[in-house]
């Protein structure tokens, strides 16, 4: 973590922390209660991956999708102020070996779909790595993330 990130990590207000902590541990629904284990799913590599649970953090006109589980990460970032969501960013870490990033504008590629107000679908190949070859660098990382928030 850079000086930066640090100040603002420090900077943060703590009761913002536990609202975020909060969402997460509740699931996607707006109401506090997880969504069925079944509604979201998330695909590496043509192989689905198994997490605990998936949240939906929404702040102001994004909303974050999270999961996570011993030594693995999915994080995405949509954009979701116009008329269909736009993917800002996506973090894909050691899942099912494989890691990879998705930036708007820059590396890797990436299209998000808004089903029913709350379902969303986020397809696209991330730039990314395998940690059986972890030399070879800039391999596509193909994806398929759909969060029912």
């Amino acid at each position: 973590m850079g000086t930066a990130e640090r100040l603002a990590w420090q900077r943060t207000p703590k009761k913002t922390m536990v609202v975020v902590i909060a969402a997460l541990v509740t699931g996607c629904s707006a109401t506090g209660q997880a969504a069925p284990a079944r509604e979201s799913t998330i695909s590496i590599g043509g192989a689905t991956v198994r997490f605990d649970g998936l949240g939906c953090v929404r702040s102001q006109s994004y909303l974050s999708i999270l999961a996570g589980r011993a030594g693995a990460e999915v994080a995405v970032m949509l954009d979701t102020s116009g008329v269909k969501p736009e993917v800002d960013w996506i973090k894909l870490r050691n899942v099912n070996g494989l890691s990879g990033d998705v930036w708007r504008g820059g590396v890797g590629r990436a299209r998000a779909v808004r089903r029913d107000g709350r379902e969303y679908v986020v397809t696209g190949s991330a730039y990314g790595f395998s940690a059986a070859s972890p030399t070879d660098l800039g391999i596509p990382v193909p994806f398929r993330i759909d969060a029912r928030c």
